[in-house]
């Protein structure tokens, strides 16, 4: 085995000890040996004396609980259950469960005195739905979200989806035909008051407020006033947002890994040069190709999979030991990787698996961005059939390889380039802190119970480093195959120590108080603009998304933008995409975006036709809209 690939399969081994905490996501991340909790779902028709009933099953492995959905707050996670939006049926009853919870009390808990109200072994949760006519229920498939909390002496964050079928059903209690819990919405917070300090910067989501009832907002009902384009203008978005990429605060910290190479391909010939940017190309098409798998086959939209804690930290190890190896704390024995301590062995050609690795990892760091135009074409791709689907991602690929293709064809483009020399030590050196400054900002994606954790598997990781770089290349092979061994090991037991024995139980939601930004729910929506009658301006972001950031930095919190919210009476939320809620991600497809950032501004007396902008947005974009939805003037800066 070659030894870069021992050792990152050595990081992948620490992922079903990290798999015990909130890092369920895409590509298995987070897998445990045996999942806690296993599904099924089924809905029975409706007959003269009750309606359709959608029923979901929960079968808990011995040892575990799970919480009520009737859970106080103050204590653990209560289970959310949701239907997914659909013309073919509609929830018009409360979720109820037809086995009771169990009571539990224990003062040493972190949630003090509050009750625990616990189900174990089986539970089954089931709702009243009303099928739209003419709905053949043979035919039909309900589908929904389960996200519950399995605990035994740890807890583990299950998001779920579901399918249910018509089926014969399990015994059930009486049906609560009272309006459904998600239709309880929080009482929207009082328009800015213009003396009010504004804040620099959105306040994290979990905001508490009293509630009140009023209407859910109907994604079904959204009416998008600008056309869907055709193939061949988003195929263009596409390309030039893939190409914009490049330029992007995300995939700088490992482009800068790519001059390495260019140093050298100047003094190659044509041919070489263009092989090696091939492979790159290669890894660059590979990951947007899985990419568009993850969007056809699971709905996965761009970015998303840092929603995964289980794929942020993997990532965040990698990205730290490539650093080490920059900084000279061992050796990736890949030239593409820009291996070795002396500006002689920097200078040694690229060989095709390092350049299909580079590109690889350069591409899934620049997920967290999104490119002028490249949100468009995303929002429209994923809704198109699944070659068209693949197709706007290939393009995306290229459109972001262009530039290396370019320099793989005309090597002497890059001739400004100093030769190589004492130089690139200090380039690399360099390149190994900027690195280092990146795994700083992955860890800003993971909750907080898992930055200790993180943090301590780092310094194992960083350890199994050191380690490997005790056997030389040349050893022999028994001997290095011993190390790679060691390596693993130590990484592995960095993981097992630091999720198993160091990380502690996800703790209740963080509450701020007196916030202008109300957290983002479809009945908060619901409450403000259709009961109301408010314009909403609502920021979906996610802290792993960069982009977002910068924008709400630069533009969204600006005095020009607060004053022209403030002055129209625009009520503001936040939706918070970070660990990928059901309901948001809902809402961000509904709104014809693959994935953050989206603004999006509700008329007060239109709500159903949204002014939506996705990925990039100027502050005249926002002030203009502002004005237009609420019906009044906005100076123009």
């Amino acid at each position: 085995m070659r030894p870069w690939l021992a050792f990152i399969l050595a990081i992948f081994t620490a992922v079903p000890a990290i798999g015990q905490f909130d890092l369920s996501g895409i590509g298995g991340f987070g897998d445990q040996p045996k999942d806690p909790v296993s599904f099924s779902a089924q809905f029975t028709p409706a007959s003269a004396d009750r309606p359709a009933v959608v029923m979901v099953t929960a079968l808990i492995e011995p040892g575990y609980h799970v919480y009520s959905i009737t859970q106080p707050d103050g204590g653990p996670q209560r289970t959310e259950l949701s239907l997914s939006p659909s013309p073919d049926y509609k929830l018009i009853g409360g979720w109820a469960a037809a086995q009771k919870y169990e009571p539990h009390i224990d003062p040493n808990s972190p949630w003090g005195n509050v009750e625990e109200q616990q189900h174990k072994n089986v539970v089954t949760w089931y709702a009243p739905v009303e099928l739209a006519p003419g709905v053949d229920p043979a035919q039909l498939a309900i589908t929904g979200t389960v996200h519950l909390q399995a605990c035994d002496v740890q807890c583990v964050d299950i998001e779920q989806e579901f399918t249910a079928r018509l089926g014969k059903g399990v015994p059930i209690g009486p049906l609560n035909m009272t309006l459904p819990a998600e239709a309880v919405a929080p009482a929207p917070i009082p328009p800015p008051d213009n003396s009010a300090t504004k804040p620099d910067v959105v306040p994290p989501p979990g905001l508490a407020a009293p509630t009140v009832s009023g209407p859910v907002y109907d994604l079904t009902k959204i009416r998008l006033e600008e056309p869907p384009g055709s193939l061949a203008w988003n195929l263009l978005l596409a390309f030039v947002g893939g190409l914009v990429l490049n330029l992007m605060p995300c995939v700088l910290p490992v482009i800068g890994l790519k001059v390495m190479s260019f140093v050298q391909q100047a003094g190659q010939s044509r041919g070489q040069a263009l092989a090696l940017n091939l492979w790159y190309t290669l890894g660059i098409l590979a990951v947007f190709w899985t990419l568009a798998g993850f969007a056809i086959f699971a709905g996965l939209s761009w970015g998303e999979q840092f929603g995964s804690s289980g794929f942020a930290i993997v990532m965040i190890g990698i990205v730290f030991a490539m650093a080490l190896s920059m900084l000279g704390v061992w050796e990736i024995p890949i030239p593409g990787f820009v291996g070795g301590n002396t500006a002689h062995e920097l200078g040694k050609k690229e060989g095709p698996a390092g350049a299909f690795l580079k590109g690889v990892v350069t591409t899934l760091l620049a997920t967290p961005c999104t490119g002028p135009g490249m949100a468009v074409a995303l929002g429209w791709a994923v809704r198109q059939p699944a070659a068209v689907t693949l197709l706007v991602f290939t393009v995306l690929g290229l459109g972001m390889a262009l530039p290396y293709l370019v320099i793989g064809a005309f090597p002497q483009l890059v001739k400004f380039l100093p030769k190589p020399g004492a130089w690139m030590e200090t380039f690399k050196q360099l390149m190994g802190f900027i690195l280092l400054a990146t795994a700083v900002w992955l860890m800003n994606a993971l909750p907080m119970e898992l930055l200790l954790p993180t943090i301590a598997l780092l310094a194992g990781i960083g350890f199994a480093c050191w380690v490997f770089a005790r056997t030389p290349g040349y050893a022999p092979l028994g001997d290095r195959l011993q190390t790679y061994a060691l390596s693993a090991a130590l990484v592995a037991a960095a993981a097992v120590f630091s999720y198993g024995w160091l990380a502690k139980p996800q703790a209740a939601g963080m509450t701020v108080a007196n916030s202008e930004w109300q957290p983002f729910t479809l009945a908060n929506l619901g409450a403000a603009t259709l009961a109301n009658r408010q314009t909403v301006l609502v920021d979906f972001s996610a802290e792993w998304c960069l982009t977002c950031k910068t924008l709400e930095k630069a533009v969204l919190h600006t005095e020009p933008v607060e004053e022209a919210l403030a002055a129209n009476n625009v009520t503001t939320m936040y939706g918070d995409f970070t660990h990928r809620p059901p309901e948001i991600k809902e809402t961000i497809q509904a709104l014809r975006s693959s994935g953050v950032p989206v603004i999006a501004i509700f008329p007060g007396d239109d709500p159903y036709r949204p002014i939506v902008f996705r990925g990039a947005y100027t502050q005249n974009d926002l002030l203009e809209a502002i004005a237009r939805a609420s019906g009044k003037q906005v100076a123009i800066r």
